[in-house]
């Protein structure tokens, strides 16, 4: 989960002169029930007691004059890197609680709750969480056998975690969370890269136009990622396939040349200990287990 603050909107026209299509039919949620959660919330305040991370803390200096939308947050698969059904929405005022919220829970609805959240800002999102999921519609809360975060993990996603307190990047690196592999969590950062070319063109739209839009983008995205998952998975095992034979025989000739030079210790100290002046050290019997240990390996 992550907000984009380049996919701004400008004041233009409203809802009335430009309807959408499908509103809440594909990626970005129906904006009727959206602004209805969203009125509760236009003074909300979020403090951060992280404060080697500032994204909260910027959140109400960025520039709205003459906008109506700051830029959008947007929930991702991270494993498969494909935008969310009904995780996409505006945000008006910077990257509030309210906004990541109702994103959030919308686009894991009917989602297994056996869940990893990669989020740069985790470790102030999940405080009071559970509150305020009781202030969400009725039909965005988990339902399940058990609590929701019961089996919910947060975490960081690896570049991002950097620039966290040691605290929070010890306790919630996306490289510490057990499960995840080297999935980084930067993935939507690459969706991103793939929206903003369209950046321009979005900031004139009315809202209607724009919603549609925003759908057709990310979808022709999640597209190009579904068809190219198969291809992409088989072409990146064969480079490392190819790339750990490589490393290892590399690693195989440094290791020849090291025993070369063991043994050529090993052998100067044989030569020069007198067997009768060692008993302690029972130079003979180590010098069998060496030979054997050797041939052993060798075998």
């Amino acid at each position: 989960m992550d907000a984009n603050f380049r996919l701004t909107n400008r004041l233009i026209a409203n809802e009335r002169d430009d309807p959408e299509l499908g509103p809440g039919w594909a990626y970005v949620v129906a904006p009727g029930p959206y602004k209805e959660h969203l009125k509760k919330y236009v003074a909300e305040k979020d403090i951060t007691t992280c404060i080697a991370f500032a994204a909260l803390l910027q959140k109400d200096s960025k520039v709205m004059t003459g906008l109506q939308t700051s830029g959008v947050g947007a929930c991702m698969c991270a494993r498969h890197e494909v935008f969310r059904p009904r995780g996409v929405g505006d945000l008006q005022k910077g990257e509030r609680y309210a906004n990541m919220d109702y994103v959030f829970f919308s686009a894991i609805v009917g989602v297994l709750l056996v869940i990893t959240i990669s989020y740069d800002i985790v470790c102030q999102w999940k405080i009071n969480l559970a509150k305020r999921i009781q202030n969400l519609p009725p039909d965005l809360h988990p339902v399940g056998p058990t609590p929701f975060g019961k089996h919910v993990t947060p975490g960081i996603p690896v570049w991002h975690a950097g620039a966290h307190e040691d605290k929070c990047r010890t306790s919630h690196s996306l490289r510490h969370v057990p499960g995840v592999g080297h999935t980084d969590g930067e993935g939507i950062e690459r969706g991103w890269s793939h929206m903003n070319q369209h950046t321009s063109s979005l900031k004139e739209m009315g809202q209607g136009n724009r919603h549609d839009t925003l759908d057709d983008v990310i979808g022709h995205h999640n597209w190009e990622r579904n068809l190219g998952q198969g291809t992409s998975s088989l072409r990146t095992l064969i480079h490392d396939i190819h790339r750990i034979c490589r490393a290892l025989s590399r690693r195989l000739i440094i290791a020849k040349e090291e025993r070369n030079v063991q043994n050529a210790a090993f052998d100067e100290v044989r030569r020069t200990v007198n067997p009768t002046q060692a008993k302690d050290q029972n130079l003979e019997e180590i010098s069998n287990l060496v030979s054997k240990f050797t041939s052993e390996v060798q075998a």
